[in-house]
């Protein structure tokens, strides 16, 4: 069982995803937030997820700030940031930060459940959205030998 905290400021999104994640027998959403301070107090509680979705606009703590404390005091709570920004910074700065996982809110429901799984599992995702945002980037730049680490 794939236990999930979702901090959404978003009250009708935050359900609609609860209400997705609970149609899988694999997955329980063990709690709420809608700010970051929230997400702080559910585990000061000891309410303690496998996975934390996280949107990085929200009021009192963003996810950033979030994901910055979570690597701290939480090392083994995996996160994956859900949002509708789509700007390459906010991606490289939220996996600087510690995310494993960073999804766009149109996201389709297969790859949303895929990247819980893999990311639970101990794996980094990125959205299909962002990586070929990412690779038409790439694409751009002036003629070069591209090579992999």
């Amino acid at each position: 069982m794939i236990k999930i905290i979702l901090a959404e400021d978003h009250l009708v999104v935050r359900n609609g995803i609860k209400l997705l994640l609970e149609s899988q027998a694999e997955f329980a959403v063990i709690g709420e937030a809608s700010s970051g301070e929230e997400v702080l107090t559910l585990l000061e509680n000891g309410v303690v997820p496998n996975i934390l979705m996280t949107d990085i606009r929200m009021d009192e703590m963003d996810g950033l700030e979030l994901i910055d404390r979570l690597t701290i005091q939480y090392p083994d709570v995996k996160v994956i940031v859900l949002s509708m920004l789509n700007n390459i910074q906010y991606v490289i700065e939220a996996f600087d930060k510690g995310a494993l996982g960073y999804l766009v809110k149109n996201v389709g429901y297969d790859e949303l459940l895929f990247c819980i799984q893999h990311v639970s599992k101990g794996g980094r995702f990125l959205c299909e959205e962002i990586s070929i945002q990412m690779l038409d980037k790439l694409q751009d730049l002036p003629s070069m030998s591209y090579q992999l680490k």
